[in-house]
């Protein structure tokens, strides 16, 4: 998938700007992110468990 969209209002440049500065204030840091995606692993699929279906 790919698509291009130009941006040259300064209206339409700064709403993308905010919504991207909110994006980065709220994401996790790299080591929160690995720590969510281990644990959500660790809920889903458990530990040591086997879950290869196709067998």
């Amino acid at each position: 998938m790919t698509s291009c969209l130009f941006l040259e209002k300064r209206e339409e440049i700064q709403a993308y700007r905010l919504i991207l500065d909110a994006l980065a204030q709220s994401a996790l840091g790299e080591e929160e992110s690995r720590e969510l995606i281990a644990t959500l692993a660790t809920e889903l699929y458990g530990i040591g468990e086997d879950h290869d279906d196709r067998a």
